[in-house]
């Protein structure tokens, strides 16, 4: 067994620990977001041994870069669009990390995992979003070919049990129940 296995092996349920709880908050720098999606996989990934590792990373890097992209730094999904066909969104990301009030900003992460249910919260310091909207939009537009924006929402959707926002947009909650011993057999 390496380090890093042996290291994970210390969260594993079946060592006698029941339920895991963790909280992290981030600045709102592109630089925190791979560091905190790594240790998240590390520490959780063996509470939701159905979930491959890459799936898991993915889910909670488009989470958290939700959180800061459009979140803290304020970028809406038309203007990501505008910026990435450009080739100056990664320039935008550079400069508004370095605003007074965005250097204030942090991203609330909390993670919850039992042998029955795995949770994830995540909260931004920004205005929030109109997922009233986004939830009205039926499952076929936002699945389109056609569609630019809402993406990792949609694959959020796909993969969780539950996905909830709270009132005004700026905090989600994911929910997985597990498979427990009992239901496997």
């Amino acid at each position: 067994m390496n380090d890093e296995q042996k290291k994970q092996s210390d969260y594993l349920p079946n060592t006698g620990i029941d339920d895991l709880s963790l909280s992290l908050i981030i600045d709102s720098q592109q630089k925190a977001i791979a560091p905190c999606v790594q240790r998240l996989v590390s520490v959780c990934g063996a509470w939701w041994p159905d979930l491959a590792e890459s799936k898991l990373e993915l889910v909670l890097d488009e989470a958290i870069r939700n959180a800061y992209e459009h979140g803290n730094l304020g970028i809406s999904s038309e203007e990501k669009s505008r910026l990435l066909d450009s080739d100056e969104f990664e320039k935008e990301l550079a400069r508004r990390e370095l605003l007074p009030e965005v250097k204030k900003k942090k991203i609330y992460i909390e993670v919850s995992c039992s042998r029955e249910e795995f949770v994830l919260t995540i909260r931004d310091d920004g205005p929030g979003f109109d997922w009233r909207s986004y939830e009205a939009t039926s499952l076929s537009q936002r699945n389109s070919a056609d569609a630019l924006h809402g993406r990792g929402l949609l694959l959020l959707h796909k993969i969780f049990d539950s996905v909830s926002y709270n009132e005004s947009g700026n905090q989600i909650t994911l929910k997985q129940t597990l498979k427990t011993d009992k239901q496997q057999s």
